[in-house]
């Protein structure tokens, strides 16, 4: 059966049809009985398990669920609410390199008649890939965590050299939208002086969008900013247009200016929201992929 991608659509129905199949991990989802295991190496296993779901196709944990082989008890035990457990887990898989991504289920599944909780975490297929615990990589297979042979860890840095040159690209093409905002929306001395007409192009950016989905689609905020962007850049397309379509008709001096200074503060308006939505977009790529913005960095002052 299909599994939902969003761990807060998972359900005591979902996880006990899963249960009932009698596994106790797969390529795609792993039970645990315990977050706060006692055995000492309770999270070496869950950071192995969350490299390897990382660096394969994503996949979950689902914590309250016994092993199999313990008939005399319900597999589906659940596990204590104590405290924050997203928070919990992070620590726990923390040493993790680079560090695992992860969504989590709020609030976790209530077990029926019982103050227990069942606790589902997400872990998505990383952009960052591969991630190491110990020196070693790993991935997910239907036999559960295996270590990646040297071909395959080899193959996974190849990739992620394309795809860290392809978000570095996107860096810089937000960059130039936004310097053209910025020239854009400044204040003018006279309202009714004419701005350049050339139109803000997306082309790039849309092939951008498209090549980087796979390392961006689970920051929903990065998106609808990056679709904000086109749109409102189309929208100052359309204004220029018509402003060129309509200008030569206009008679007199006085219609003319005064046509140039509502065409203006409607280029002045959509400027300015390009602008912040584009600083915005640039923060979070620096956030995520520790980019440096090249127009800010200050030149270093030569030794003597």
């Amino acid at each position: 059966m299909s599994l939902p991608a969003d761990p807060n659509q998972w359900t005591f129905e979902l996880v006990r049809h899963l249960v009932d199949q009698g596994y106790l991990e797969t390529d795609y989802y792993d039970f645990k009985a315990e977050l706060s295991g006692k055995d000492p190496e309770h999270n070496q296993r869950l950071t192995k398990t969350a490299c390897a779901f990382a660096n394969t196709r994503g996949g979950f944990i689902v914590f309250g669920i016994r092993d199999l082989g313990e008939e005399t008890k319900p597999r589906i035990e659940g596990i204590t609410l104590t405290g924050d457990l997203a928070n919990d887990f992070g620590h726990k898989i923390r040493a993790a390199s680079p560090t695992v991504q992860f969504s989590f289920g709020n609030p976790p599944i209530k077990l029926p008649a019982s103050p227990k909780v069942i606790f589902v975490v997400h872990i998505p297929q990383s952009p960052n890939r591969p991630h190491m615990f110990e020196g070693q990589f790993w991935h997910r297979t239907n036999r559960g965590n295996e270590l990646m042979s040297y071909d395959q860890v080899r193959e996974a840095f190849l990739h992620y050299e394309e795809r860290r040159y392809k978000i570095q690209h996107l860096y810089v093409e937000l960059l130039e939208i936004q310097t053209e905002a910025k020239l854009i929306k400044r204040p003018l001395d006279d309202p009714s002086e004419q701005y350049p007409v050339l139109s803000i192009d997306t082309g790039v950016l849309n092939s951008l969008v498209a090549d980087t989905y796979d390392m961006i689609q689970d920051d929903a905020k990065l998106l609808s900013n990056l679709f904000l962007i086109r749109r409102i850049a189309s929208i100052m397309t359309g204004l220029l247009v018509d402003f060129r379509a309509t200008y030569p008709l206009l008679t007199g001096d006085l219609d003319r200016r005064r046509a140039t200074a509502r065409h203006n503060t409607n280029l002045q308006r959509h400027a300015d929201d390009l602008f912040k939505l584009a600083e915005e977009s640039l923060q979070m790529l620096q956030t995520k992929y520790n980019l440096k913005n090249p127009l800010t960095l200050k030149a270093t002052e030569p030794k003597n």
